[in-house]
């Protein structure tokens, strides 16, 4: 919703009505050039300002604890790959990753968190096209830790019982090893 709210303040633009190749591109175009997203923070909701400030006081916590002061951001409920790319974008716009130079940077992880049991099963479809998005690869490469993905063992359990959720579960982890 914060992205949504960017979007349409800076652009004009509908990101709800767009499918998900076409978030994945304005996402990637965002990160690319977070600069040509002007908007009026005062503007904003106050959920998409308390978002935003998350991210600040990240880069606060950074520049004044040091680099290691902050573990992965884990992203909850992750449906698609777009849900990644909404969070770096919002980490893009707060100076945490972009392109300086010719050269990605990123400092900040990101752990989709696979929750339910549909998700289970589209683990590696949302995975993949995370994968191949040069946006991402190029962040993922420049964070230089690795891809950590998270699997919700007692959500999926409440979502579709003990026997649906191991074998999700157990199915997710093949793929995602393999990946």
């Amino acid at each position: 919703e914060a992205v949504a709210e960017i979007f349409r303040h800076a652009l004009n633009r509908d990101y709800f009505s767009l499918d998900e190749e076409s978030r994945l591109e304005l996402l990637s175009e965002a990160i690319a050039n977070p600069n040509a997203l002007r908007f009026e923070f005062s503007e904003l909701s106050a959920d998409a300002q308390e978002i935003f400030r998350v991210f600040q006081l990240i880069v606060h916590m950074r520049r004044s604890l040091g680099t290691e002061c902050f573990g992965r951001y884990v992203i909850s409920m992750t449906h698609s790959a777009s849900h990644v790319m909404e969070v770096m974008c919002i980490a893009a716009l707060a100076g945490l990753c972009g392109r300086m130079a010719g050269k990605w940077y990123c400092h900040i992880g990101v752990s989709p968190l696979f929750e339910t049991i549909d998700d289970l099963a589209h683990v590696e479809s949302v995975l993949q096209r995370l994968y191949r998005l040069p946006v991402y690869r190029g962040l993922l490469d420049a964070y230089r830790d690795g891809q950590e993905v998270m699997l919700g063992y007692s959500d999926s359990c409440k979502d579709g019982g003990i026997l649906a959720s191991s074998w999700g579960l157990y199915e997710a982890q093949k793929i995602i090893v393999g990946l």
